[in-house]
């Protein structure tokens, strides 16, 4: 008879070939949610399969509509539709009230909210040098005016480059590029290509700011890329699409490393990889970041070679 391994539990037989996946935990009494009672109705039942998918029999109509609608890739099944064929291992997903909670929100942009999607993503970050002698010598309600107008001119090089604002962080911004499964290649491009017209939207903006306030603003940017897993988190009345990984962490010390080089676009080595023939560069460095135990190499990116043509 097939064996069925849980993770963090342990190893059960199934009574008999081809029984629901559900059955086989209730009989054994593994606990396992199934609120709508094991109609594919919900989700709650879901579970990963860790291997042995091949020993699953095939989505049933209801399991294939409730998948489109949830963005669920191969690997999540509905323990009330699969049936056990040989022996398997998963992962129960849903494990308390909470997880059952926010196993039925809305399918986001990306798929499945709570599980998130591993993908080919390029992070930027950038940041105001000075902000904050800026914002102390001001009235709030004109930094507050100035910083929405600064981020204004941000976002719409962003969006004209198909990127998505993460979040903004005081007179800082983090987007992702290539959400849409556009690949690491477009991804890098269009991050870049979004930062140069990041740069020629602040020195718009510094005109106004100079005849507004005699200052001027300068940003340094942080690009990366690599795979990250792309999610809504939070609570399920207001989730946050994000992104989690060791990319987005090097991408924000990218960032902080434009201060020590004086450089307004700082890229990794895989980013300038995907982006070397279109831009013009300036200084190379090995920059020891913090958290990082070897130095890496980054690229000043100056422009777009169109742009000195």
């Amino acid at each position: 008879m097939p064996k069925v391994t849980y993770e963090r539990i342990g190893v059960v037989q199934s009574e008999e070939a081809n029984l629901r996946l559900l059955d086989v935990s209730l009989k054994n009494q593994i606990p396992h949610y199934y609120a709508c009672g094991g109609l594919a109705k919900c989700s709650t039942c879901r579970v990963l399969v860790v291997s042995g998918s091949e020993n699953l029999t095939d989505r049933t109509e209801a399991e294939e509509t409730l998948a489109k609608k949830k963005g669920f890739d191969d690997r999540i099944r509905l323990a009330c539709q699969a049936r056990v064929k040989g022996d398997i291992v998963v992962r129960r997903l849903v494990l308390d009230n909470i997880d059952a909670k926010t196993a039925n929100t809305a399918k986001s942009k990306t798929g499945d909210v709570c599980l998130g999607n591993a993908m080919q993503v390029a992070v930027l970050f950038s940041d105001i040098r000075g902000f904050t002698p800026f914002s102390e010598n001001h009235y709030p309600y004109d930094v507050m005016h100035i910083l929405n107008r600064y981020l204004y001119g941000v976002g719409e090089a962003i969006h004209r480059y198909n990127g998505y604002i993460d979040k903004y962080m005081g007179d800082g911004v983090m987007a992702l590029f290539g959400i849409e499964g556009e690949g690491p290649d477009e991804a890098s491009n269009n991050a870049l290509f979004a930062a140069l017209d990041m740069i020629e939207e602040l020195k718009k903006f510094n005109i106004y700011l100079h005849d507004q306030f005699e200052e001027r603003f300068q940003v340094g940017i942080g690009i990366h890329v690599g795979e990250v897993v792309v999610g809504e988190m939070g609570h399920p009345d207001r989730r946050q699409l994000t992104a989690l990984g060791d990319v987005v962490n090097t991408a924000s010390r990218i960032e902080s490393a434009t201060k020590t080089y004086q450089a307004q676009i700082l890229v990794s080595q895989e980013v300038l990889a995907y982006t070397k023939n279109k831009v013009v560069v300036g200084q190379v460095v090995n920059a020891t970041l913090k958290g990082k135990s070897k130095p890496l190499t980054l690229t000043e990116v100056i422009a777009h070679k169109t742009q000195i043509c």
